[in-house]
Order: structure tokens, then sequence, then C-alpha cells
């Protein structure tokens, strides 16, 4: 099937940018954008992709080349118009996910899921119309939407407050002239 819309794919890009700095750069894993998942022998027969993954070093999942056999610390889900995200909490749990941010653009609101025993549940939401901040813990991070201009973006700052950064959703290419 085809790419998700620009906005979608732009916030997943920037999270992964984000991601990268935080986990890949201070060489405490790997982050990926759009991995593929699964933990069976024929993984093109049952998988899923994540906007984005990361793995933290000790993680059990193993790099297969062509997918991860097993799940990541932390699985990024941006969800489109009829997407079936919550439907795919068994299977992350399946593999051992420790943690999910779903990031709901219609209305806006970020769930985080974290497992439990042998199932995913959602445990924190926030939402652009409630106000409201969630916390990854696989990644140290504090996440809140606001609307800085006409349109949602989200605040996310590291827990000790050291770092913070504005991802904005634009569904446009923004790249006018000033």
């Amino acid at each position: 099937s085809p790419a998700p819309n620009n906005e979608h794919q732009g916030l997943g890009g920037e999270l992964t940018a984000i991601l990268i700095e935080l986990v890949t750069r201070k060489r405490k894993g790997r982050v990926f954008p759009s991995c593929n998942l699964s933990a069976d022998e024929d993984w093109t027969q049952n998988y899923r992709i994540p906007d984005v993954a990361v793995f933290l070093k000790g993680n059990p999942a193993r790099d297969m080349g062509t997918h991860w056999n097993g799940g990541p610390d932390l699985a990024v889900e941006i969800l489109s118009p009829d997407d079936r995200s919550w439907e795919k909490l068994p299977f992350y749990a399946a593999l051992g996910t420790r943690e999910i941010l779903l990031i709901d653009r219609d209305p806006w609101s970020l769930t985080v899921c974290r497992l439990d025993g042998k199932e995913i549940r959602p445990q924190e939401q926030c939402s652009l119309a409630a106000g409201g901040t969630v916390q990854t813990q696989t990644v140290p991070l504090s996440w809140q939407l606001i609307t800085p201009d006409s349109r949602p973006a989200m605040e996310i700052r590291t827990i000790d407050g050291t770092q913070q950064w504005l991802v904005e959703a634009r569904g446009d290419v923004g790249l006018e002239e000033e």
C-alpha cells in the first residue's frame, strides 16, 4: 500500500530524528523508521511496521537483516484514517514490546501503552482538547499537544528538562519563501 500522507510522514521523520539524537548518538541503542517486526520464521506472512522503533541496549530482539525478530522497547504509531493500530497491541505484546506511543490526529490525542504481563494496556492519555502530558519510560520523555499556530504541534521534553523540541503537524510542503 502507498505511504501515508505527508503530515504523517513528516511527523514520523521528525520523531525519528529526535530519538536518533537521544538514543543512537548517545550509544544507548538504535532507532529505525518503519522497520519490519515479526516473530515468525516466514516473517513476510505476519509482521507489523511501526512508524518509529527504538531498540535499547540489552533488548533481546534479533536483527535478521530484513526484519527484527522480537519487539522494540518503544514503538511509535501515528494513526491515519481507518487505522488499526489499536488492533496491533496484542501482536506487539507477543513480541515483548515494552511501550507504545499512539499519536491520533482525529481528534488529536497521545496515548502511552505499556506491557503489563502479557498484555499491552493504555496507561496515560492526553489530548489537544483536554490538555495534559504523557511520559514515555523507555526513552524518558514528556509529550504534550499544543497549538502554537493554527495547526497542532507536539512539545517534547526530556524528563530532566535539559532538552526540548517542537514538532509541528504540517500537511503542506512548508517550503514557501519568506
